[in-house]
Formats: C-alpha cells, structure tokens, sequence
C-alpha cells in the first residue's frame, strides 16, 4: 500500500519546510524539483481518492499555482521568490496528503488481511529500505554521524511479520518505522545546520585573518589612516556575527562593497606589466644606438626597482616612469628606421645629367672615389660582414638585410656616381649592418656566453677596421 510512501513524502517536506538554513546548499532547480514531485504525488494521492472534498480539491490547486509561481521564479533567477513559494507549496501539499492519508489508515485498520495488502506492505518496506540507503549515503559523504540501526532492525522485523502473514505486528511496526524515519530525518537536518554554522564561521575567521594581515603589513602596504578604519571596522562586524546567514552576507557585502583593493593584488597586477615593459625592451635592444643607450639602461634600472617595491603608490609611479621611456625608446628606433628608409630609397634613385654635371674640383673628389671604390680591403670588408649576417638571418633583420644587399652591389660594382654619393652609400650600410650585428650579439647573448664574447670581439674588430679605413 501507498500510505507508508506518502508518510515518508510528508517527513520530506517537514523535513525542508521546516527550515529557512535548509536553503544553504540548494539550488534553484533542487527546489523546482522537489516541489514538483510532491505535486505528483499528492495528484497521485488525489485521484485515488474519489471521496475527496472541494475543500482539499481546492486546497491542493492552491499548492499547484504555488509550484507555477515557483517555476517561473527560478527561471528569472529571483531566488527570495523562488524560496516564499516553495515553502507555501510544500506546506499546501503537506496538508493535503494528510487529510487524505487519515481516512486511507482508518480503512486499512478495518480491512481484512489478505494476500494483496501484505504484497503492499512488503513493497513499501522495499520503498523505504531504499530510502533509507539514500540517507546512509548522504550522512556518508556529509561525515555526519547517525545510527541507522534501530531502522535497520525494525525493516527486518517487518520482512518477518510479512512473512508470517502477522498483519497486527506489520501495522505495529509501520508506525514505529514512521518515528524511526522521522527522527533519522531530523538527526540528519540537526547535523546539516551544525555544519553549516561551522563552515560559515571558519569562513568569517579566515577573512578576518586575512584582514589582521593586511592591518600588520599597513605601513609596507601604503594604507591611509581611511582604509585601516573600514578595516578594523569590517572585522569587528564580522567577527561579532553568529548567525551563519548574517556571516555570509556581511562578508559579501565588504566584499562588494568595501573600497579597498587589496594591495598584494595591486602589487601583482604592477609586476605582471612590469614584465611586459621588460620584454619589449629586450625586443627593443638589438636596435638601440648610443644616442639612445642612456634611456634604456634607465629603463632596465626601473624595471629592478619596481620588482623590489612593496609600496603600491612608490610602484605605480615607477611603472608610469617606465611605460614613458619604454615608448620614448620605441619613438626613437621608430623614425631611426624611417629615416634610414628614406635614406635608401634615395640611394637607389639613379643620378641626373644635372647631377653628373661637376666641377674641376668635385672631378677630383670623384676620381678620389674611384680609388676607394676599387679598394679591395674596402669591398672585402663589407662583404665578410654580410656573409656574417647572413649565417644569422631571421625575421627580425631579414628586411634590413634585404636593403644592404643592393647598397653592397652598388658598391662593388662601382655604381656610385659621385664622392658623397659613395660615402652616403657607405654610411648607410655600415648603419645596417651595425644594426644586425647588435641583433645577433643580443640573441647571443641570451644563449651561449661564449659565442657572446666572440662576437663582441667581431664586432669590435670590425668597427676599428672601419674606423681606419675612414681615416
């Protein structure tokens, strides 16, 4: 029979009704859940009683539009909402599955034994064995401690009364497996607000502790007199509060509302932007020229001050320092290279008549180039140096190097018309190929040492060679 079944749905329903703390855990969907199958079972309940009065009919269409209204409450998220009318269903539905379950026991003491109404009885102690697995199961995995024993024995005795066709013994039992459940129910319910108020409070007191840190770290921190008072005054209200809900919204609301962002935060965020900045500088680095070389030996300086700061104001101004000079030097390389840029574009250009046109002593100066043009040492030099390049090419110096070769060429084959159009040839490749070899020297650098000093050694034997064959 079902009427055991339908105690056990009532127990539920007390059982989540009977506390707003229940709430803790459960989301909107267990409550939309649980609600709708108390209707169906109660509409089940309903319809199996033909005899039922307009009142409990009515009663019961009140609890289905408080389930409607809950349904759409969750939906929207409004979970106040959700709460008032799950309690006003689960109430409705309790007082109807009563009223319908107190004639169903009045007839079942008056009936007649037979076989069918032990097969019920049988049934619903398998229903209720089940149920009680669940409760083993919950208490489990809560760590709570229950003894489950006293129910155990009584579905025991009930599967033996059954089996003796001992119907006064069965109905007996029913009603103590009834209590046993009921108490079961509430151990459980009792076990669930302790621990509830025990991880609220652990809760309170590890963000209490969190702000005990921040008042004794204050004076590393940078904190003003202003934010030490909403601290202390945060602390004081949370640590004074018991009530588990009062903790948790108390907490949520310093945690929303409080003004103060916690300074070891800020302290990370300025580091995390700092490594950024340090970053492009050493992308910056194989373009930086001694013009320059003050700025970003500055900048580098910032960057090993900010990592060493525990002040967020000291911090902050440090890294707007930074991000200031880190762009100077990007403003710098930037029109470095467009006017290098320009500067090979008009190398390319060929000569005008105009411009061949010379004068006795600009002849000379030609005849002059001429002579270097054809010094070996010369092309020689320029040609080593790119072969060098050219066994470290990457993407980075790729397209400075696709410039030099054909202001080499124009060298080596002599195609320069005048002597500044050599020497502005000349200084244009030597600013490439300086500008490569730094590159290469950097990524060096950051690999192999000893390939470092080498080519330090390089490039310092190049720029003396250099230099002499100016002179």
């Amino acid at each position: 029979m079902k009427t055991l079944l339908s105690l056990v749905l009532i127990a539920l329903i007390v059982s989540v009704a009977g506390t707003s703390t229940a709430f803790a855990d459960i989301k909107l969907d267990s409550l939309v859940n649980i609600a709708m199958q108390a209707r169906s079972q109660v509409k089940i309940q309903l319809d199996n009683s033909p005899g039922a009065s307009d009142e409990i009919k009515s009663l019961y269409e009140q609890g289905n539009s408080e389930t409607d209204l809950l349904i759409s409450a969750a939906r929207s998220g409004n979970v106040n909402e959700a709460k008032q009318h799950f309690l006003a269903a689960m109430k409705i539905f309790k007082q109807v599955s009563v009223s319908l379950s107190e004639p169903q026991l009045a007839t079942l003491q008056k009936a007649q034994v037979d076989p069918a109404v032990l097969t019920n009885y049988k049934n619903d102690i398998n229903r209720t064995e089940k149920y009680v697995g669940m409760l083993k199961d919950l208490a489990a995995k809560n760590g709570f401690t229950i003894d489950f024993s006293k129910v155990d024995g009584l579905i025991q005795n009930a599967r033996s009364s059954i089996a003796e066709n001992d119907i006064q013994s069965v109905e007996r039992i029913v009603g103590e497996l009834k209590t046993a459940l009921a108490e079961l129910q509430n151990a459980i319910r009792e076990q669930t607000i302790r621990q509830q108020n025990e991880r609220a409070k652990a809760f309170a007191n590890s963000y209490v502790a969190k702000i005990d840190t921040m008042l004794a770290q204050a004076n590393q921190l940078g904190l003003s007199e202003n934010d030490i008072a909403k601290l202390v005054k945060a602390k004081e209200d949370i640590a004074s509060t018991n009530d588990p809900n009062q903790i948790i919204i108390k907490v949520k609301r310093y945690s929303i509302n409080f003004s103060i962002v916690e300074p070891q935060n800020q302290i990370q965020r300025i580091l995390a932007e700092t490594s950024k900045l340090d970053a492009k500088l050493s992308e910056l680095e194989s373009n930086v020229d001694e013009n320059i070389q003050p700025k970003f030996t500055a900048a580098k300086e910032l960057v090993a001050q900010i990592k060493s700061q525990t002040s967020v104001d000291e911090a902050t101004k440090l890294l707007r320092l930074l991000d200031s000079t880190v762009k100077e030097i990007e403003n710098y390389i930037q029109s470095q290279s467009d006017q290098l840029a320009t500067q090979t574009e008009t190398a390319s250009k060929p000569i005008t008549k105009e411009e061949q046109k010379s004068s006795p002593s600009q002849e000379r100066e030609q005849k002059e180039t001429t002579k270097n043009q054809k010094s070996p040492s010369e092309i020689s030099r320029f040609e080593a140096r790119l072969a060098y390049v050219e066994s470290h090419l990457d993407e980075d110096i790729k397209p400075k190097f696709d410039r030099a070769v054909p202001l080499f060429s124009k060298l080596k084959n002599q195609e320069t018309a005048s002597n500044a159009d050599y020497l502005r040839t000349v200084r244009m490749l030597d600013l490439l190929l300086d500008q490569m070899e730094r590159h290469i020297q950097s990524t060096q650098d950051s690999g192999d040492d000893a390939k470092t000093d080498q080519s330090k050694d390089k490039q310092s034997q190049d720029k003396s060679e250099k230099k002499r064959s100016s002179k």
